[in-house]
């Protein structure tokens, strides 16, 4: 079987998992995933050693919605994204 560790991204592309998040309406309804608008919020799965925004695993993004190429691996969702997509490191300064 495939593991994530074996996908290698190529040049300025990365690998993130989106993060999940709970919303709760003004009434106390909790939505659930399939029913939220995706937030954008990623966390860096694998990146290129040679990226230039210095990203490393563990570091939390916020990208280009629909942007990246989408990504199953084992049951598990991923999205493939180019630098260019990222438009904030969440938590980073540089």
């Amino acid at each position: 079987m495939l593991d994530i560790e074996q996908v290698f991204p190529l040049r300025d592309k990365i690998i993130v998992k989106e993060v999940e998040t709970k919303d709760i309406m003004k009434g106390g309804i909790i939505l659930p995933g399939t029913a939220q608008e995706k937030s954008g919020e990623c966390e860096v799965v694998r990146v290129n050693t040679e990226n230039k925004l210095k990203l490393k695993k563990g570091d939390r993004i916020f990208y280009i919605k629909y942007s990246g190429v989408p990504l199953t691996i084992e049951g598990a969702d991923y999205t493939v994204l180019a630098e260019e997509d990222i438009v904030a490191i969440i938590g980073k300064k540089e």
